[in-house]
């Protein structure tokens, strides 16, 4: 008896042992599905891609370079926004959300994110976008290698400002007569072209206009959109400097209609442009092969120092299915939401106060050069930042100033506009500093790989580099702002 009843226990043991090693058998059924983890898709950037809306919804991941000089973004190349040339479609991603501290311009960067339409808590700088990289922590963007450049610091955050009012057009009742006219433009081309270098460019000629007597009332800002750049965008230069009017050709138009009817024979009208431009590369430059970029074939025959061959550079230009014409281009300035103008029309517009005594033009945008021969006239000093066939550059390490006009703003106020010290461009110890002296100090300083050129005898030609060359540089000598 006492046998058996130790084995009882035993045998009524076993199924509770067993259902206790398999669990699985019977409750499966009552378990929840776990869910699959998304693992993120690449996200390409290159020109032409369609991965932006394709892959809208998704989560993605991105290497490139981090760039807030328009918007912030992840760039393929930093060289795109290094030249005065629109960025093309899928070449970058812009990005919204929280950012590691100290991160730079140039930054080589990898971040994880949804890629989605912009929404209405963006900033308003965002609603353009085709997509934006929702990054949710600041960890999900990470710094793979340090910048080459030392751009500004990140902003944390973008910020709209409440305070800024748009002006519509120009009204003749806002320019007041006086000896000294000037027109600074900046068209930007888009929101994510829009570099803050031009607005800071603009801001610095327009103090050292005012400090050679220039007066608020008779400088007319036209830039981008119409609205001065939030204080929160990266790499600003503050600055009090007023905008007029949006950057587009009847705005352009009305302001040269009204400066006709008030500018006289003793006045000087000067001109600044500092854009992106349009035009022909004959040579690969960097990353950029010889081709159009937003320039047009000329239909009208005034262009007659930029005959480009086909079989010189390997491209059908005129998109006619060979390689064996010869065609001369017109240049181009972009305007806001990259309309552009064209040197023939600017040149119409300027046309209209040949009355003055003198005229003086400076322009930095790609392919400026193109500009000078459509402008040239009597009494006027024209300038440009690269030639006809060339790409402007931005001022490197930091991206903040285009190159060539940095080194006119020095010369001209005798301080380099960054503030890292003093200069001197008195070539002839007169105590004063002539657009032509101003030049040549450019020329001199200038580190890329463009070619400033010079036009100020009424002919159509113009000295590439230093001046005088020829007979181009004699009046720039003796002419001053």
């Amino acid at each position: 008896m006492g046998l058996r009843f130790a084995r009882a226990p035993w045998i009524l043991l076993v199924p509770a042992l067993f259902l206790s090693l398999n669990p699985g058998a019977c409750l499966a059924r009552d378990l929840p599905a776990v869910p699959a983890v998304q693992r993120p898709v690449t996200l390409n950037l290159k020109p032409g891609t369609a991965d932006m809306s394709r892959l809208l919804g998704r989560q993605v991941e991105v290497t490139g370079y981090y760039y807030g000089g328009s918007i912030p973004m992840i760039v393929d190349d930093m060289e795109r926004v290094a030249v005065n040339l629109p960025l093309p479609p899928g070449c970058f991603v812009p990005i919204t959300g929280p950012r590691p501290q100290g991160l730079k311009w140039g930054d080589r960067v990898k971040a994880q994110g949804i890629l989605r339409r912009p929404g209405q808590g963006d900033h308003p700088l965002l609603a353009a976008s085709a997509a934006v990289l929702q990054i949710e922590r600041a960890e999900h963007l990470s710094v793979l290698r340090a910048a080459a450049i030392r751009g500004p610091a990140a902003a944390l955050a973008l910020t709209p400002s409440a305070s800024i009012r748009r002006v519509a057009r120009y009204t003749k009742e806002q320019l007041t007569p006086a000896r000294k006219y000037a027109v600074l433009i900046a068209g930007g081309g888009s929101v994510d072209s829009n570099h803050i270098r031009y607005w800071n460019d603009l801001t610095v000629m327009y103090d050292i206009l005012i400090s050679y007597g220039y007066q608020p009332s008779d400088i007319t800002v036209i830039y981008a959109d119409g609205i001065p750049p939030d204080d929160s965008r990266e790499g600003k230069r503050a600055s009090d400097m007023p905008v007029h009017f949006m950057a587009s050709r009847g705005n352009i138009r009305r302001l040269f209609d009204d400066l006709q009817r008030v500018v006289t024979p003793k006045d000087t009208v000067f001109i600044h442009i500092n854009d992106h431009g349009g035009g022909c590369l004959t040579q690969r430059s960097g990353g950029l092969e010889p081709e159009l970029y937003g320039g047009r074939i000329d239909d009208n025959d005034d262009e007659l120092l930029d005959r480009i061959c086909e079989n010189s550079i390997g491209v059908d230009l005129n998109r006619d299915g060979d390689r064996v014409d010869c065609v001369r281009v017109d240049e181009s300035i972009s305007l806001w939401q990259s309309s552009p103008m064209y040197d023939d029309d600017f040149a119409a517009e300027v046309a209209k106060v040949s009355q003055c005594g003198t005229l003086i033009l400076i322009t930095t945008q790609c392919f400026s050069g193109g500009f000078l021969d459509d402008l040239t006239g009597p009494s006027r000093v024209l300038m440009s930042a690269a030639s006809d066939v060339q790409i402007s550059r931005a001022r490197r390490p930091d991206l903040l100033y285009n190159e060539f006009p940095f080194w006119i703003m020095a010369a001209l106020s005798g301080q380099k506009p960054d503030g890292s010290g003093s200069v001197n461009a008195d070539a002839d110890g007169d105590g004063r500093v002539s657009l032509g002296e101003a030049y040549n100090f450019a020329v001199g300083h200038d580190s890329t790989d463009e070619t400033p050129c010079f036009e100020d005898n009424d002919a159509r030609s113009f000295a590439r580099g230093a001046i005088p060359a020829g007979t181009e540089g004699a009046l720039g000598m003796k002419t001053y702002l």
